[in-house]
C-alpha cells in the first residue's frame, strides 16, 4: 500500500545554459546563463591560470556576451580562492559589464574575497557562508635575484590586498595586519558587520558534496553536512494537489501519476539528450574545420567545443573574425616559434615589445615555453 509519505519525483524544468568551461577530469567550475539582457556567471572551486577557471575563462564568456548586447551580469561565487594575479584579471575582466549582484554560496577565501570587496553593496551570502582572509602567498624558485624579484611581486600584492581590505572592513592597515596573522575566518554575520557582505540571505542553502571539499580543503572552522533535497518527503494531501488529483484518490492512483510524471520527465531528458548531442556534432565540426586552418593550437580544441556548444553563432562570429597561422617563412627558427626569423631568436622581451610585439603574440601562442621564459627574465631584471 502507499504510505502516508511519499518520496516526490521532481520533474525537470528545460533551461538554457551555457556552458563555458568545463574541468576535464570533475566538475563543471564556470558556467554561465543569459535571459532578457542580463548574464549569470557562476565561478566555482579554484581559480587559476593553468585550469579552465581562469581569467581567460570569464573573459571570452563576457566578451561573448558583450558581443551579443548582454552588459548587465549577477554573479555566483563558491571558491576556496587561488591565483592572486588571476583573481585582478577577473575583477579586470568583470569591470567590462555592470555587476548587479554577487552571492556567495557555501565559501569565499583567499583571492575570492578580493573579488567581493571590489563591490560594495552588491554582495550577498547565505546565513551559512564562510569567508576567510590571509595575506597572500606564492611559490618560488630560482637563483637569488629571481627569487627576490618574486618576493618584491608577492609585496605589492600584499600591500594591494591589505589596502582593499581595509577601505572594505573601515579598518586601518595596521588593523588589518593583526587581523590576519593566520587565516582568518568570519561567518555571514560578521562578514556583515565588517563591511565585506551587504545582505545575509535567510532562506536555507543547499549543501553539496562539493561544498564541503571545498571547505574542507580550505580548513574552514565549521564543516556542514550535505543536504539530503533529494529525500524530501512530501505530505500526502499536497502531494495529491501537486499532481491534480481528486482530494479522494487512492494509492493505486497516486502511485499512477508518479509514474506518469517520471516517464514523461524520462522522456524529456531525451530529448534533451538527444538536442546536446547535436549541439556537440556541430560544435565539433566547427572547432576542427578551424583548426585545420590553424586558428588555434590542438590544446584550445577542448575550449573552443564548449563555447561552440554554449553558443555556436557567437563562436563561429569569433572563429571567423580570427586570422589562420600563416606558413613560416623561409629561415624559421622552430625553437624560436612559428612566424619568428632567425634574427629573433636572441631577442629580449624588450626587443619584441618595442620592435614587433604582434610577434610576441604569436610566439605565445606557438612557443608559450620560450614567451614564458621571456617573461620570467623580464620581470626578474
Amino acid at each position: 500500500m502507499f504510505s502516508k509519505s511519499v518520496k516526490t519525483k521532481k520533474l525537470k524544468r528545460e533551461k538554457i545554459n551555457i556552458v563555458a568551461a568545463a574541468s576535464q577530469q570533475s566538475k563543471l567550475v564556470v558556467e554561465a546563463s543569459s535571459s532578457e539582457g542580463l548574464a549569470t556567471i557562476r565561478i566555482i572551486d579554484r581559480i587559476s591560470e593553468y585550469s579552465d577557471n581562469s581569467a581567460n575563462s570569464i573573459r571570452a564568456l563576457i566578451d561573448g556576451f558583450v558581443s551579443r548586447g548582454v552588459n548587465k551580469a549577477t554573479i555566483y561565487i563558491n571558491s576556496r580562492g587561488g591565483s592572486v594575479f588571476e583573481a585582478s584579471e577577473i575583477i579586470n575582466e568583470l569591470n567590462k559589464i555592470e555587476v548587479q549582484e554577487i552571492v556567495v554560496g557555501a565559501i569565499a577565501a583567499s583571492a575570492a574575497t578580493r573579488i567581493l570587496v571590489e563591490y560594495p553593496g552588491k554582495v550577498k551570502a547565505y546565513a551559512t557562508s564562510q569567508f576567510m582572509i590571509h595575506k597572500p602567498m606564492m611559490g618560488t624558485y630560482g637563483n637569488e635575484d629571481q627569487i627576490e624579484g618574486e618576493l618584491k611581486m608577492l609585496k605589492n600584492s600584499t600591500v594591494d590586498y591589505r589596502q582593499a581590505y581595509a577601505k572594505a572592513f573601515n579598518m586601518t592597515e595596521d588593523e588589518i595586519d593583526e587581523l590576519w596573522k593566520s587565516d582568518y575566518w568570519m561567518n555571514a554575520t560578521e562578514a556583515k558587520s565588517k563591511g565585506l557582505i551587504a545582505e545575509v540571505i535567510q532562506t536555507d542553502q543547499e549543501i553539496k558534496a562539493e561544498d564541503v571539499a571545498l571547505l574542507e580543503a580550505c580548513g574552514a572552522p565549521v564543516i556542514p553536512e550535505v543536504s539530503n533535497s533529494k529525500s524530501n518527503y512530501m505530505d500526502r494531501d499536497k502531494l495529491i494537489s501537486k499532481l491534480g488529483l481528486s482530494a479522494d484518490a487512492t494509492d493505486e492512483q497516486i502511485e499512477a501519476a508518479l509514474d506518469a510524471a517520471q516517464t514523461k520527465a524520462q522522456t524529456a531528458d531525451t530529448l534533451a539528450a538527444e538536442a546536446q548531442q547535436s549541439k556537440e556534432t556541430i560544435a565539433e565540426a566547427l572547432v576542427n574545420e578551424n583548426f585545420a586552418k590553424k586558428k588555434f593550437t590542438a590544446d584550445a580544441k577542448a575550449h573552443w567545443k564548449a563555447l561552440a556548444v554554449a553558443d555556436y553563432n557567437g563562436t563561429k562570429a569569433v572563429l571567423d573574425a580570427m586570422p589562420a597561422v600563416e606558413k613560416p617563412n623561409p629561415g624559421v627558427d622552430a625553437n624560436a616559434g612559428n612566424g619568428q626569423v632567425n634574427a629573433h631568436k636572441d631577442w629580449t622581451l624588450d626587443d619584441y615589445l618595442s620592435k614587433d610585439p604582434q610577434a610576441y603574440e604569436q610566439l605565445k601562442i606557438d612557443n608559450p615555453a620560450r614567451a614564458e621564459e621571456l617573461e620570467r627574465q623580464y620581470f626578474n631584471s
